[in-house]
């Protein structure tokens, strides 16, 4: 079984578990969330080859921090630095997800002159050019790919997540 094909099996493996405990309620627990992030990042071929993830969280504090904590418990995770509500003066994050229309224009601006990945769990906002938006699809999970931000992003996603996500 390839890497994509075993990443692609436990993503549906944690699909199947946060769904047989029953707890969508409009939104995506933050586990789940959490884990679809981490495990899309691995479908992105330029992402997926890295191990020094950046990733910063606008406008969710409960992902962050749940984020933050799943690193720190997985010394091999994607993901080595998250930060909450605050851009890293040091470096440039690599991802960055949107919990909030704030400053909405300068992120897609920014995330495109840098190929910087953008995430949200807005299905509104992904029509403002956010690349990837996980959402709760009535009380299933669900994944939109915006092609045209994916493209101006320097985005390359597997086949294995084209085949799942929603094309928008």
């Amino acid at each position: 079984m390839s890497l994509y094909q075993r990443t692609l099996f436990k993503l549906a493996i944690i699909t199947l578990i946060v769904l047989s405990s029953g707890s969508f309620a409009g939104e995506l627990p933050v586990s789940l969330s959490s884990a679809l992030i981490t495990k899309s990042i691995q479908l992105e071929k330029n992402l997926s080859q890295r191990t020094d993830l950046v990733v910063l969280i606008l406008g969710d504090k409960v992902l962050g921090n749940y984020l933050s904590q799943s690193i720190s418990e997985n010394e091999n995770h994607i993901i080595k630095h998250v930060y909450i509500d605050r851009k890293p003066s040091a470096i440039s994050p690599d991802i960055i997800y949107i919990g909030d229309d704030k400053n909405i224009k300068d992120i897609i601006r920014y995330s495109k002159e840098n190929n910087v990945l953008t995430i949200t769990d807005n299905v509104q906002l992904s029509i403002r050019g956010i690349t990837l938006v996980i959402y709760d699809n009535e009380g299933m999970p669900g994944i939109m790919i915006n092609v045209n931000s994916s493209i101006s992003q320097g985005m390359h996603w597997s086949p294995l997540l084209l085949e799942i996500a929603e094309p928008i």
